[in-house]
Formats: C-alpha cells, structure tokens, sequence
C-alpha cells in the first residue's frame, strides 16, 4: 500500500549542487549545465517567498509509481497563506538533504518526483547525481535555484496540492527500501499564481536509467 502522507503544516535550507539535478519531464526538459545557484542571475532577482519541507527518515523504495513508495501531498496554497485550492506557481527550489543508502543501493539512485496532484506537470529532483556508490552524502543547494534560470518552467498548481514522489531510478531489490532521507527541502513561489497560465500538458515519463 502506498504510504501517503498529507502534509498541513511544514516547516529549510541553502548550500553547491550543479543545475543538472533537476530535470523535467512532462513535457521534456533536461538541464545540463553547471551553473551554481548562488551564480545565476536573471530571473534570480525575482521576489519569492519559501516554504520548507522536513524529510524525516522518509524511505526510498522500488521505481516510480509503485504502491510501496512514499507519497506526500502538501497543501502549498494553505502554506503559503491562501484559501485551499488557489492556485499557486512554484519558481525555486533549495535543498539541505542527507541520504544514507541500504545495502548496495547507489546515492545517485534516490530521486525525488516534485508534481501536480496530477502529475500532469513537475520536475525531478537527484540530489545525488553522480554518486554511484553506497553508503551516506549531504547535499546542498546554494540559496535557493530558480527553475528559469536552470532552463525549467515554472512549476503550476492548479489547486496549490503538490505531489512529493521519493523512488529510485534502479531498485536493487523490489519492495525493499533502497535509502533513508533527511534534511529539507525549501519552494519558492511569487504567491499567487500569475493569471492566464497554460499548464503543462501531459507527457511520458522517461525510462529510468540503468546500470551498465
């Protein structure tokens, strides 16, 4: 059964993770460059305001979409101070998060699926690209990254409920769990949602990366 967790009340973060750990895929997109947040401009200048997300031993578990897999919901509207189901834009994204992996299970393996409540739309977070080999990593973004800048559009939520997803990219062992993750994770939006907005129509997740 999937665990889901509906989130009313959340309570950060900042540090120097490369853009291309995010990715988008509904539609397609994928950042590759090596930019650090705290060296983007632009669209940076931006005012926002945060909201965190406490991970707290959330566990990481088979591939995306499998009933075993943490789900959160989070009312980001509520969050951010406007009636359930306003709309709401997020636009940046930080990250401060440790994870300790389970037996061969990589550190690059854990990602994170950030949607709508419809996963129509959304972006994937991989705090550990790179890291193909057990054991546990801090990661941490510096200040906060503006999906524009990493080439990513704002992320839309129609009724202001975003979909959190922890999975792994190779499941070592079915139904059991790859990773733990702690730390936070801090969005951003301009509060509310700009008017006029098209949403991101629905796209096919990408086949997940293997090992070779």
């Amino acid at each position: 059964m999937t665990s889901l967790i509906s989130v009313a009340a959340i309570a950060a973060l900042a540090g120097a993770a490369s853009a291309d750990v995010l990715t988008s895929e509904r539609p397609f997109y994928d950042v590759k460059t090596e930019t650090t947040a705290s060296e983007l401009t632009g669209s940076s200048a931006r005012a926002g305001f945060t909201r965190d997300v406490s991970l707290v031993d959330v566990a990481s578990w088979d591939t995306f979409g499998d009933s075993s897999n943490v789900v959160m919901l989070i009312d980001m509207a509520a969050l951010f101070g406007l009636s359930s189901g306003s709309a709401i834009d997020l636009n940046g994204i930080a990250w401060d998060v440790t994870i300790n992996t389970v037996g061969a299970s990589w550190l690059s393996e854990a990602r994170m699926e950030i949607t709508d409540q419809a996963i129509s739309a959304g972006l994937g977070l991989t705090v550990g690209i790179g890291n193909d080999f057990a054991g546990t990593g801090t990661f941490t973004s510096a200040g906060v990254l503006k999906l524009q800048d990493a080439g990513l559009p704002d992320l839309i939520l129609a009724d202001g409920i975003l979909r959190l997803e922890f999975w792994e990219t190779f499941d070592d062992v079915a139904d059991e769990i790859d990773a733990f993750l702690n730390g936070t994770l801090t969005l951003q939006s301009s509060v509310p949602a700009p008017s006029g907005v098209a949403l991101l129509g629905l796209g096919g997740l990408v086949a997940a990366r293997r090992r070779r």
